[in-house]
């Protein structure tokens, strides 16, 4: 997964065993969301499995956005119509 990420930035640095970190520098949001989808994609074409991307000033509410992410989608998946 590394090398997939290295493919979009440059450096990447790999946090506990399931998290990377880089940083994507002067992009507008609307930049930032594409090349996090293209990312998402190339990643689920290459390896097979499912990413999220969280995106923030700081590694720390870059977690917090990923966990938030993760909850609402629990809460979705909870409370979707059958």
């Amino acid at each position: 997964m590394v090398s997939i990420m290295q493919a979009f930035t440059a450096p990447v640095e790999p946090y506990p065993i399931d998290e990377l970190f880089f940083e994507m520098l002067v992009l507008t949001p609307e930049v930032l969301q594409s090349h996090s989808r293209d990312l998402r994609q190339q990643v689920q074409r290459c390896m097979g499995i499912p990413v999220s991307i969280g995106v923030a000033s700081s590694r720390t509410l870059t977690l917090s956005v990923d966990v938030g992410s993760r909850l609402v989608d629990l809460a979705h998946q909870q409370w979707a119509p059958r």
